[in-house]
């Protein structure tokens, strides 16, 4: 969804393909890309968006407090073309990653006005961060990397290694991030819901 710094968020929910990703990337991530421009073509034509400062991408799987964000974005200037590095670990290899994406309406309108330039390219066989991190390089702008590392907690991991601890916190009252990532189930959703909310009291 879409939201103004001030008054009602505006949010909508659109549509991809079906059809389940059939690659994996780099770090066995899963090679979205291509469904996530159909996504990016519903906001287009959508067209909400250009009545807003900042658009947000959150994962489904991250409990997301967009009070919290708000307030952040109060504080931010605007009318600028840029993006938020949320993810504070990798930023050597990849700065856009993670599941939260902060885009501004300069930024994002940049991509809208020249979307076949990323489509032919930046290849897909890639996570649809990691496209995106690559379409605004060949759209060839100049923006503003905002520094929002302090704003995820993620807990994504392989099997039999721990998260990484640079990018992980608990779902507790001493931590206040925006996003806490990934939690699959609705139990496990609520209950980093419930013990997080109370950093926020």
């Amino acid at each position: 969804g879409a939201g103004e710094t001030t008054g009602k968020p505006s949010v909508r929910n659109v549509g991809t393909s079906s059809s389940s990703p059939t690659c994996h990337g780099p770090q066995n991530t899963v090679c979205n890309a291509r469904n996530f421009v159909g996504v990016w073509n519903a906001v287009s034509q959508d067209g909400r968006y250009k009545n807003h400062e900042w658009t947000v991408k959150v994962d489904a799987d991250s409990v997301f407090f967009p009070a919290r964000l708000r307030s952040v974005l109060t504080g931010w200037p605007t009318g600028e073309l840029a993006a938020v590095m949320s993810m504070g670990c990798w930023l050597d290899k990849i700065w856009f990653l993670g599941p939260l994406e902060i885009v501004s309406r300069e930024l994002l309108q940049a991509y809208m006005s020249k979307p076949d330039v990323c489509a032919e390219r930046v290849g897909f066989d890639l996570g649809e961060d990691k496209w995106m991190e690559e379409c605004f390089g060949k759209l060839g702008v100049n923006f503003n990397k905002i520094d929002g590392t302090w704003m995820v907690s993620d807990n994504s991991h392989f099997p039999g290694i721990p998260p990484d601890p640079c990018a992980y916190e608990a779902c507790d009252g001493e931590h206040k991030k925006i996003v806490y990532h990934h939690y699959k189930t609705p139990g496990d959703w609520e209950a980093c819901y419930h013990k997080a909310n109370h950093a926020f009291a």
